[in-house]
């Protein structure tokens, strides 16, 4: 269902300048209404965001929306309404993806300046319900949006984001899990449809319609004489990682855990062929700079065998969160943490600043 407040439908077309991006809407009034905006410090991907959800804000709205620097370092920018002689602006932050993990971020930020506003690529549905419970604005780029103010109470729901659809069709569960395996071992991209899932146990459909949506989608390229090689890869890992921590991860999660009053995290000794460490315990393993306080384990160890043999205890607020391994452990008997994708991965969906400055020391070494 769609639910649309203050809606004013129009078509637009768009124009750019080298400084400068223009929307220029024609009504049935004739008049012409104009959207300006400077462009936002920061990659192509934000400014498309950021010109995608403020063009889809007008449209289904009669507020004219523009971009505006500002002089505040701790926002990207001011989202500025229009609407006659009525002007409201609001303190913006632009985000590819909001997560869960930025959600106590976002709820500081809100009792600090009630004039905030966080616009994003994408924003889940659970999570817009989540800011709307505790009045944080925040608009999306399929036009999405939430403001309350003392000034404008507006609600756009219903839509469905650019970054929503590409997600329909690119991740599902079996491409988030084939995706991992081709960024673990890439040179699988190298071998045939029938090699490519002997080794992943991924389905020869879900196979042709992962690489057929990676091509028209230009993450991969045709190798010669046969198989691919990725194309844009940083851009599609970007991608994958949210997806796999709000998509499949939560689908992967055995149970919550407490260790026993004596038993130290560092001296448990796992089978390395069943179970293996993630998140900040796999961090402090590899590079000794992130003591934990939150565990992740991967494990295909029934949950009696992980209670029986690691002396856990079940406890639905336990520090130690275990999932399901999606992948063979046997592949690499000898490494005691997940590969390091995954425990970059972890870390980032945490959302916790030093686990993500961590995650930033992971991926260089």
């Amino acid at each position: 269902m769609i639910n649309i407040i203050e809606i004013d439908l129009f078509i637009f077309e768009s124009h750019t300048t080298k400084n400068h991006f223009y929307l220029v809407l024609p009504f049935c009034s004739n008049k012409l209404d104009v959207i300006k905006f400077r462009t936002l410090r920061g990659s192509n991907k934000t400014n498309q965001i950021l010109q995608v959800a403020l063009s889809n804000l007008q449209k289904f709205s009669s507020w004219e929306a523009s971009w505006m620097d500002s002089d505040c370092e701790k926002v990207d920018g001011i989202l500025q309404l229009k609407r006659g002689k009525k002007v409201i602006k609001l303190d913006a932050d632009v985000k590819n993806v909001a997560q869960e993990g930025q959600l106590s971020r976002l709820i500081q930020k809100q009792k600090t300046n009630n004039s905030y506003i966080i616009i994003a690529g994408r924003i889940s549905k659970p999570l817009q319900e989540k800011l709307k419970s505790r009045g944080i604005n925040f608009l999306d780029s399929g036009g999405n949006a939430f403001i309350d103010s003392k000034k404008l109470f507006l609600l756009i729901d219903g839509k469905k984001s650019r970054a929503a659809q590409e997600r329909k069709h690119l991740f599902t569960n079996a491409s988030i899990q084939l995706l991992f395996h081709l960024f673990i071992k890439p040179e699988l991209l190298k071998g045939t449809y029938r090699d490519i899932a002997n080794a992943t146990g991924a389905s020869l459909d879900n196979i042709s319609k992962t690489f057929r949506i990676l091509r028209d989608h230009d993450f991969i390229e045709t190798r010669s004489p046969v198989g691919y090689i990725f194309k844009n890869q940083g851009k599609l890992l970007e991608k994958w990682i949210p997806e796999y921590g709000q998509r499949l991860k939560p689908q992967l999660l055995i149970g919550r855990f407490s260790f026993l009053k004596d038993v130290q995290w560092g001296f448990i000794q796992l089978d390395y062929s069943k179970t293996r460490w993630s998140g900040e315990p796999a961090a402090d393993k590899l590079l000794g700079i992130l003591p934990p306080i939150k565990f992740t384990l991967y494990t295909s160890e029934s949950q009696a065998e992980l209670i029986r043999n690691y002396r856990l205890i079940p406890d639905p607020e336990g520090p130690l969160m275990v999932y399901k391994s999606f992948w063979d452990l046997q592949t690499r008997p000898n490494r005691i943490t997940v590969p390091e994708l995954l425990v970059y991965a972890d870390l980032v969906s945490s959302g916790k600043p030093r686990n993500i400055e961590v995650a930033k020391k992971l991926l260089i070494n």
